[in-house]
């Protein structure tokens, strides 16, 4: 199939495609990504928008790990795609918050902010993947997931000393 056949620009229409999440189109799913927004469109496509169905909006500052966490929503617009995923710059958004605490996830439903993640450590740190944002966005009940475990890596605690004794002498 020829891109312009997915964006509608000939062929015999839309064709279905296997996914187990969503019954989607190629077409919409040649559609969904992380769409860039600028401050004009918060209202319009942040907040009403999460009237109809939920929004997540990355505020990024062009950091590696703003782009690491651009690239795995972008991979969940693709799996959920009733879900709108947006991209602002922090520049545009926040002007007070300090471009060190980006990216910030903010996820909308119904008008309000119902969650918000700062940092990648907010997920898994360096170790985050799509699964880990998809169960943290799931927590929240703005998608279901069929993840049956938290896919966060477990940290395995080991004891580096000897346990302290009370040997303080009473003066």
């Amino acid at each position: 199939m020829r891109l312009a056949e997915i964006r509608g620009g000939g062929g015999s229409g839309a064709q279905h495609v296997s996914n187990p999440n969503t019954s989607t189109t190629i077409k919409e799913q040649a559609e969904q990504t992380l769409e860039t927004i600028s401050h004009p469109d918060f209202k319009e496509k942040i907040v009403v928008g999460s009237i109809h169905h939920p929004v997540v909006m990355l505020i990024f500052s062009g950091s590696t790990e703003c782009a690491i966490l651009a690239k795995l929503l972008k991979t969940l617009s693709f799996k959920f795609p009733k879900i709108s995923f947006f991209k602002i710059e922090q520049s545009e958004m926040l002007r007070n918050v300090p471009k060190e605490d980006c990216p910030i996830v903010m996820v909308y439903n119904n008008g309000v902010v119902i969650g918000q993640f700062v940092k990648l450590d907010a997920f898994a740190g360096a170790k985050t993947t799509s699964e880990v944002v998809e169960w943290k966005l799931s927590k929240l009940g703005i998608l279901k997931t069929t993840l049956e475990d938290d896919p966060m890596p477990r940290f395995q605690i080991r004891r580096t000393a000897k346990p302290i004794k009370d040997d303080i002498d009473d003066v």
